[in-house]
């Protein structure tokens, strides 16, 4: 199995704090656009979806690379009274981890070949 490319990162100055600003690579971006054509994980609606960057036991980290997303429709995602961001435990006991969706997703995708090609 091949291992993505690692994400390049840079240093960016913001005041006195120095932080790291993420730099897409093109796999990664091409991936993103993948994702936001599928029909939303959930409802089922099409899109174009949102990418869902998974945070389902993420404990305060950053967010998750740009190849552990899953689509969702703004509904589902942000803007509904049931939305992920609206309340995250709420949403995963009305469905699941938001993490559980992530292979179908690749299956959605690549097919057969998504354990390899990424």
């Amino acid at each position: 199995m091949m291992d993505p490319k690692p994400i390049k990162r840079k240093k960016v100055r913001t005041g006195m704090k120095r932080t790291m600003r993420r730099v897409r690579t093109h796999k990664a971006h091409a991936h993103l656009g993948e994702v936001k054509s599928l029909p939303c994980a959930i409802c089922g609606r099409w899109g174009p979806s949102d990418a869902h960057h998974v945070r389902s036991d993420s404990l305060g980290r950053p967010r998750s690379n740009d190849f552990a997303t899953i689509p969702l429709c703004k509904e589902c995602h942000q803007t509904g009274p049931e939305a992920f961001h609206n309340g995250k435990s709420s949403w995963e006991d009305r469905n699941c981890k938001d993490y559980a969706l992530i292979p179908q997703t690749l299956q959605d995708i690549y097919g057969d070949r998504w354990n390899t090609d990424l």
